[in-house]
């Protein structure tokens, strides 16, 4: 999901008319409608949802009234123990959680061992190196001019 999901307008009213529990709340649906994985389709027990969030299954269904009026989500069927939404814009959501997936895959990737071939590449470059550095380190021999050895006419 977004990072800057809490500063939406649609959830910033959920948190006035709510309190803190109404952004927790919208960030929960999104967290289990992804992980029924429903193409943002989420069915939820009240009774476990309210406890999931630390509140009661009133407020739960206060703020699902809220976010229906928001236009948030839109209710497919609702009884006194569970509901069943579908999540408005689900795919820009989606796209933040492929988004996600893929940098894990690249950290995942950048913590994988060198490939052999590198290493020992990066073998060869420290042994020029050492070489250049024994070069350096020996002693200079006595540098003799052309004009010193008579080969050039001065």
């Amino acid at each position: 999901m977004s990072t800057t999901i809490l500063t939406d307008p649609k959830v910033v009213e959920l948190g006035e008319r709510h309190g803190s529990v109404g952004p927790v709340w919208w960030v929960a649906l999104l967290c289990e409608a992804g992980a029924q994985d429903r193409a943002g389709v989420a069915d939820i027990a009240i009774r476990n949802f309210a406890h999931a969030l630390f509140s009661d299954s009133k407020t739960v269904n206060d703020i699902l009234d809220s976010a229906i009026e928001l236009d948030l989500c839109h209710a497919m069927s609702r009884d006194v123990r569970s509901f069943k939404v579908t999540i408005k814009n689900w795919e820009k959501h989606q796209a933040k959680r492929r988004q996600a997936e893929r940098r894990a895959r690249l950290k995942e990737q950048e913590e994988l061992p060198e490939p052999e071939s590198h290493a020992m590449s990066r073998d060869v470059t420290r042994e020029r190196d050492r070489e250049k550095e024994r070069k350096k380190d020996a002693p200079a021999r006595d540098f003799v001019s052309p004009y010193d050895r008579g080969t050039i006419d001065a």
